[in-house]
């Protein structure tokens, strides 16, 4: 690496020798945090490649917002299985993310969470406050025209999806629609719900109706993998949970009344490309270490 800085001008080495230091003290320290028991991977060689190309890049750029991704990368590479798909696209990521503007990998991480994870949220204000916390730190900056996202498409962290594709709301409504039922009275639940241990509770928006205790439409998809349910019975309980559901505008008016910096972004996913993003390999795992490093206590990711 010091080869590498060697074709730097007298100045300019020592501003990438101290970059190379910062990068190298926060990935021990965020290692030493995360994983210290995979510390000893760093003696493999694919893991001092990893690191010293990590290095190398942030101490070219000097970008806050880099160096935290790459760091992250790095701790969550030394704990792969070095032939795994996940650590090979964590090394491909590494090299890939140096290419990406902070307003790009804010639009993989907004994408990630908002479609490819689902958040185990029970309660409304555990929606709320899941929204402020894991998609408003990325609003600030975001792509504003189809170059940003024919970059993106070009570096190989995502691709443009085909078809119409749902405003911001509804894309939450068709994930989450037990956040959004306004429930059914008693006498109206199907025999067949009622039935089932556990599947009816008291609706969130009103306590004398009642909703499917499954919030999320992926966790009802997991029910039905895990029980022995009939086709009949498994069409019913998908109907009893998207029963009495705002439309998109109410949802949307419910989400901005409370999370008002929300806005911009269901302005900037119907006006640009970004409700069209669809996510690589690479750029899931860019898109998770971006997540993580703004926000705390947020598991990887992982495939």
């Amino acid at each position: 690496m010091r080869t590498e800085f060697e074709k730097f001008s007298t100045a300019a080495r020592v501003v990438v020798e101290e970059r190379a230091q910062e990068f190298l003290y926060n990935y021990m320290s965020r290692q030493a945090q995360v994983a210290p028991e995979s510390a000893i991977s760093m003696e493999q060689p694919r893991m001092q490649r990893a690191l010293q190309s990590a290095q190398i890049e942030y101490a070219t750029s000097g970008e806050a917002d880099l160096g935290s991704v790459l760091v992250d990368l790095v701790v969550d590479l030394s704990q792969q299985d070095g032939q795994s798909v996940y650590a090979t696209s964590i090394t491909e990521a590494i090299s890939i993310a140096p290419k990406l503007t902070t307003a790009q990998m804010n639009a993989l991480a907004i994408v990630t969470t908002l479609r490819l994870r689902t958040w185990g949220w029970s309660t409304l204000q555990d929606m709320y406050d899941g929204l402020r916390r894991l998609v408003v730190p990325f609003i600030g900056e975001l792509p504003d025209g189809g170059l940003d996202y024919r970059h993106m498409q070009g570096v190989g962290v995502s691709w443009m999806g085909a078809g119409t594709r749902a405003s911001l709301p509804g894309l939450l409504l068709d994930m989450y629609p037990g956040m959004f039922t306004l429930g059914t009275l008693p006498g109206e639940v199907p025999s067949v719900v009622q039935s089932i241990e556990g599947a009816v509770v008291d609706a969130l928006r009103d306590p004398d109706r009642k909703q499917l205790s499954v919030i999320a439409t992926a966790n009802l998809s997991r029910v039905f993998e895990q029980n022995n349910f009939s086709t009949e019975v498994e069409d019913v309980l998908k109907q009893f949970q998207r029963s009495n559901l705002f439309d998109a505008a109410r949802a949307e008016l419910d989400i901005t009344s409370r999370i008002p910096e929300i806005k911009k972004l269901i302005s900037v996913w119907d006006d640009t490309n970004l409700k069209d993003v669809e996510v690589s390999s690479a750029g899931l795992v860019i898109a998770d270490a971006h997540l993580r490093s703004k926000v705390e206590d947020v598991p990887a990711l992982g495939f």
